[in-house]
């Protein structure tokens, strides 16, 4: 119990440049979440687990090469209110891309993810809400506000409309994202429609995530 000596350690900041993308969330998600009298960053960290937790199954990669920003319970730093999806590897190496491409499928499958999870809890679980990836160690989770968000969003995504060849360029490093906008008094942009073809799903991968669903039934009924 005696204290001996400090010293100050530092380890050099980790920069990299890197492509990702955000989502702006609609007034109407942000006001009923107020009214709902539930939090509305731990809203979007839920929303951002249950899209990194499905990511897989839309494109061909590693968990750990996309990532998103995490949500601590001491944090205090003000937080815009959008989720932020990144590719992991210095440069990128286009899954934040490929989500961009196919968001309105992606919303979708993370949106059924929470709600036909049998955990039914707020906090989610290893089934569909906790990720290996999260700093925060899986806190401030809250899949009641995540659920009001994503709904939200896919009220202002078309599932039709295809992403134009030039907005597909103005992709840029995480420094400048590409801003995926539902909200009209965002100054930084117009609104941008993004969608993606629901056949971009296909029967096997729709059969995949079946079968990983029903998987995390039996282990939960084992334990």
């Amino acid at each position: 119990g005696k204290f001996l000596s400090s010293h100050e350690f530092s380890l050099p900041p980790l920069e990299f440049i890197t492509r990702g993308i955000w989502l702006d969330l609609p007034q109407e998600a942000i006001h009923e979440i107020s009214q709902a009298n539930l939090d509305l960053h731990h809203g979007i960290h839920a929303c951002t687990h249950a899209i990194l937790n499905i990511v897989p199954l839309f494109v061909v990669c590693d968990n750990t090469d996309v990532n998103a920003e995490h949500v601590y319970i001491s944090q205090k730093r003000p937080r815009p209110a959008r989720i932020i999806i990144f590719d992991t590897r210095p440069g990128g190496i286009g899954v934040a891309h490929a989500i961009f491409r196919r968001i309105y499928a992606v919303i979708s499958e993370a949106l059924r993810l929470i709600t036909e999870c049998p955990c039914h809890a707020q906090s989610g679980c290893p089934s569909c809400l906790f990720s290996a990836s999260c700093t925060a160690h899986n806190l401030a989770l809250d899949s009641r506000a995540a659920i009001i968000i994503f709904r939200a969003i896919l009220k202002c995504l078309s599932p039709t409309t295809q992403v134009e060849e030039k907005e597909q360029k103005s992709l840029s490093p995480l420094k400048r994202p590409v801003l995926a906008s539902f909200d009209d008094e965002s100054p930084s942009s117009s609104p941008l429609e993004i969608s993606a073809n629901q056949n971009d799903i296909t029967r096997r991968t729709r059969r995949r995530a079946s079968a990983l669903r029903r998987a995390a039934m039996l282990d939960d009924a084992a334990t």
